[in-house]
């Protein structure tokens, strides 16, 4: 099919995960099968991860609007997604029918977006001044999706769909821990919340052998998310909602603090300023949670605080989603057998019963939700 533009599918639909209209939560409904145009693909999905990002979705009453679209046009849900390339456009020429892959949800491999702003020059392209480009038409809750060819990546023969969806969750953990962090061993890190992308950071860690590794939680996260993060390598965990998190910090490292902090919560429970109280001289804080827009004050920092800051020389690092070679890099770990994502999949759900999965997630009843079409 490669050089064609148009589908050979027809009028076929899809089931896909999509937004309520004017409610909370989400429903499966039937989608028009994805346009195939010049330069891009059309993937059978596999696999497709919950992200906490799609649970933050779960609970708006507004659907985001479709850029270019009539108003009330849904498109499907999701952005962890491995599956196999059924239909390619005019022009690829990088992958073809049959071929397993993910895909880098801000970027392609070359230099996109305009090419030539500083940014780009210099090796940046998720900075571009003239914005990036997208690179779905929508997200990949859905039976197939269309792609970018140029945001794909292909998978190793023995990394099944299910762990190849994990790339992008991983990649968000393993950026700042591995690529933006100065973690070395022996030091000892802190990880603000035991959902995926603190589990993510818990083992990406583990690979540089860290001295100490303590993990903060709620209640919510003891029956589960605790008892995998205990399984993965944590050497302590705190429940904030038992013990003072930063004294429990100053105990165990016996006043020193943590050389690196990753904040991995966000919402409405960002946890920046016990983050910044546990740190060690010239120690890293590391912001990975995205706090809700609207919530006031997100970081309210004390004088005392700022100034111990400065005069300990400690550092904010804020950290979105993870470079192009850091896919690169996870697909080499994965393919060497160097780290194991498996058991971040603590639930598998059939497409149709998406709902299930989402309720599992907001309940903390899970650390990974996996879809399968």
């Amino acid at each position: 099919m490669e050089g064609q533009n148009t589908s050979s599918y027809g009028d076929i639909c899809m089931k896909a995960v999509v937004h309520k209209i004017d409610d909370v939560g989400v429903e499966v409904i039937d989608l028009p099968y994805p346009t195939l145009k010049p330069g891009w693909v059309i993937i059978k999905v596999k696999a497709a991860g919950i992200c906490g990002s799609d649970l933050h979705g779960y609970v708006r009453k507004t659907v985001p609007p479709v850029a270019g679209a009539p108003p009330g046009t849904r498109r499907a849900v999701g952005h962890e997604v491995a599956g196999e390339v059924v239909e390619v456009g005019a022009g690829v020429t990088d992958v073809a029918v049959g071929d397993r892959v993910t895909y880098h949800i801000a970027a392609n491999k070359t230099l996109q977006n305009c090419g030539k702003c500083y940014q780009c020059i210099t090796g940046n392209p998720l900075g571009c001044i003239e914005g990036r480009r997208a690179v779905s038409d929508g997200g990949g809750m859905a039976e197939y999706q269309s792609l970018d060819a140029k945001s794909l990546f292909k998978l190793p023969d023995n990394v099944p769909y299910e762990i190849g969806a994990l790339v992008e969750p991983f990649g968000v953990g393993y950026h700042p821990v591995i690529e933006q962090s100065s973690l070395k061993p022996s030091q000892t890190i802190v990880i603000l919340g035991p959902g995926t992308i603190g589990i993510c950071a818990l083992i990406a860690a583990k690979l540089v052998t860290p001295g100490l590794v303590i993990m903060t939680g709620t209640n919510g996260d003891v029956p589960v998310r605790f008892k995998l993060a205990k399984q993965l390598g944590a050497d302590y965990l705190i429940n904030v909602q038992e013990e003072d998190p930063v004294k429990k910090v100053a105990e165990l490292t016996k006043g020193a603090g943590a050389d690196v902090v990753v904040e991995c919560i966000g919402g409405k429970y960002t946890q920046a300023i016990p983050g910044f109280k546990m740190l060690a001289y010239s120690g890293e804080y590391i912001g990975i949670g995205h706090p809700d827009a609207d919530l006031k004050d997100a970081v309210v920092m004390e004088g005392s605080v700022y100034t111990r800051m400065q005069f300990q020389r400690q550092k904010i690092i804020m950290s979105w989603i993870y470079d192009i070679a850091t896919y690169y890099r996870i697909l080499k770990l994965l393919e060497l057998g160097r780290v194991d994502l498996k058991p971040l999949i603590t639930h598998r759900v059939p497409l149709t019963d998406a709902v299930k999965g989402f309720e599992m997630g907001l309940k903390q009843e899970c650390v990974k939700a996996m879809l399968f079409p």
